[in-house]
């Protein structure tokens, strides 16, 4: 370990101390990370408390909106005109989403009308599959603007066919309902607890915020059985009082529909979101291992998600697309510099001490190379060992049934 190398400690020393600080883990609920989990405890031959990202649970709210909408369109036979092989108000959303930011759709002429509207470039965020509570979000502000974009589509918009199949779907009262219900969502679920995750200093750490998360799982059930409280509501779901000059939640509060239908769509999406929420957080349920964990306070510096793990992933995949032929020992060491702050921190060291630590790092690179490239050896060496015996059970199978089908022949 470099570490241990330029301050003359021994190795295990060093390996024994940073052991002994892990108490936990951060991932997303999948099956994957869990068997990363599994293998790191093996490794380092101890019981780690496998914690959840505490934004990724709107994903499944995503996912469960857009499973429940789409069941209640094919329940009231709706058939939109714009295609997306989903519900029609999500397609709706990735319709309006291609209008203002694909080459096929119109992305200058989109321009001109948010400008001619007087509104920011950014009013219609790119949708680009799960992220988080930009359905929700997109879903407010269309809804809120759906005039002025029916106008736009059926006289200003280059991307015609695209257009006048949005024009349509955004005249359908069913669907309209259904954008004002997922807006809805977006002011009272979904942006109050993005702003938990990133905005509270109070309750930001794991434990604070789960426990936020838990106390929700009530009042949407709440919700639930009366569909109406959630457009007449003064504050969100977290305790928090709307912002009154908010001009997309005003539209989303008034009703003036089809009332029956909207509820019944509120009530569904709300709740299979109990649903959802109760299955992704009862690690933090009263009688889970966890919560005794928290109760003891295993998990007062762990972190209240993992976003910036998948950011430092996106740094690095920007990185390869940018260098594709650099080596990868390379660019990982870029990424370490810029997130790490390293070159901060080298410059608050003394002249004498920056040129030690230069010194030092350019062996230990080396060295560091020579190691990176033994085991990339044995990785490739690995793979195709793996590949050759995948290769040897798809012969056996073939022969198999060679022999299976000449034996019946016969």
């Amino acid at each position: 370990m470099a570490y241990a190398s330029y301050k003359g400690i021994p190795h295990i020393d060093v390996c024994d101390a940073i052991k002994g600080k892990i108490l936990c883990t951060l991932t997303d609920r999948a099956a994957a990370n869990h068997a990363a989990v599994v293998l790191l405890e093996e490794k380092l031959n101890k019981s780690l408390l496998d914690l959840k990202c505490n934004l990724h649970p709107l994903d499944g709210l995503v996912n469960g909106a857009r499973s429940a909408l789409r069941k209640l369109d094919s329940k009231s036979n709706l058939h939109g005109k714009t295609l997306g092989g989903t519900s029609c108000a999500v397609s709706v959303i990735q319709g309006i989403s291609k209008i203002r930011y694909k080459e096929k759709g119109d992305p200058l002429g989109f321009k001109i009308f948010l400008k001619s509207e007087d509104l920011k470039p950014g009013t219609f965020l790119r949708y680009v599959g799960n992220r988080l509570h930009v359905l929700f979000h997109l879903a407010g502000t269309i809804y809120r603007y759906s005039h002025q974009l029916v106008t736009y589509l059926r006289t200003q918009c280059s991307a015609t066919t695209l257009a006048n199949c949005l024009a349509t779907d955004l005249s359908n009262t069913k669907i309209l309902n259904d954008l004002q219900l997922l807006g809805m969502v977006s002011k009272s679920i979904t942006a109050p607890w993005m702003a938990l995750c990133y905005t509270s200093s109070s309750v930001r750490n794991h434990a604070g915020i789960a426990h936020s998360l838990i106390n929700i799982i009530p009042k949407i059930q709440t919700l639930a059985h009366a569909p109406d409280q959630l457009y007449s509501a003064t504050e969100d779901v977290f305790g928090r009082h709307f912002m009154e000059e908010d001009t997309v939640l005003q539209s989303l509060k008034i009703v003036d529909r089809d009332e029956a239908d909207l509820y019944l769509s509120t009530e569904c999406i709300l709740q299979e979101f109990v649903s959802i929420l109760t299955r992704q957080l009862k690690e933090y349920m009263p009688e889970s291992a966890n919560s005794a964990a928290v109760m003891a306070g295993r998990v007062d510096t762990a972190p209240a998600h993992n976003i910036w793990a998948e950011r430092t992933l996106g740094i690095l995949d920007k990185q390869m697309r940018r260098a594709p032929n650099a080596a990868l020992d390379y660019i990982d060491a870029k990424v370490k510099v810029k997130t790490n702050g390293t070159l901060d921190w080298l410059d608050s060291k003394s002249i004498e001490e920056q040129s030690k630590i230069i010194l030092f790092a350019r062996c230990q690179g080396t060295k560091n190379k020579s190691s990176f490239n033994l085991r990339q050896s044995a990785l490739q060496m690995e793979l195709v060992k793996r590949q050759r015996v995948k290769q040897q059970k798809k012969d056996r199978v073939r022969r198999a049934k060679i022999t299976n089908d000449v034996t019946g022949a016969l």
